[in-house]
C-alpha cells in the first residue's frame, strides 16, 4: 500500500466501479446506442475512468507493470476522444492544436510520471 489513509478494499472497489463504467460506455458505443455526436464524450469518460484506475492501482500498491495496459488503453482512447474536441481557434480559424484543460493536463502529468518511474528514472 502506498496510500496510508484508505485501505486496499477501498481502491479495489474504485477500480471495479471504473472498469464497469468503461464497459458500459464502450458497449453503448459498439451497439450503436450512443448518438454519433456523443461518442467523443463517452470515450473521454472512459479515459477519465482509466486514469482513476491507474491512480487507484498505484495508491493500492500494485506493481507499476500492472498499470501498463490501463495506461495504453487510456492513451489509445485519448486521441479518439479528442478528435476535434478542444481544438483551438484563432481569429475564426481552426488550428491543428488542442487545449487539454486542467483535467487533461493533470492526467498527462500522472501518465508521464508513471512511465518515468516504470523505466527506473526519478521525478
Amino acid at each position: 500500500m502506498r496510500d496510508k489513509i484508505k485501505d486496499f478494499q477501498y481502491f479495489k472497489n474504485m477500480i471495479d466501479i471504473s472498469y464497469k463504467s468503461i464497459d458500459r460506455n464502450l458497449l453503448s458505443i459498439k451497439s450503436g446506442d450512443t448518438p454519433e455526436d456523443m461518442i467523443p464524450d463517452w470515450k473521454g469518460y472512459a479515459v477519465q475512468n482509466f486514469i482513476n484506475i491507474i491512480k487507484s492501482k498505484y495508491s493500492a500498491g500494485y506493481a507499476i507493470g500492472d498499470l501498463t495496459q490501463d495506461v495504453q488503453n487510456a492513451i489509445e482512447l485519448v486521441s479518439e476522444s479528442w478528435d476535434g474536441f478542444w481544438r483551438l481557434e484563432y481569429k475564426g480559424r481552426k488550428l491543428h492544436q488542442y487545449g487539454l484543460g486542467a483535467y487533461g493536463s493533470y492526467a498527462m502529468v500522472i501518465i508521464s510520471w508513471i512511465f518515468v518511474r516504470y523505466r527506473g528514472g526519478s521525478v
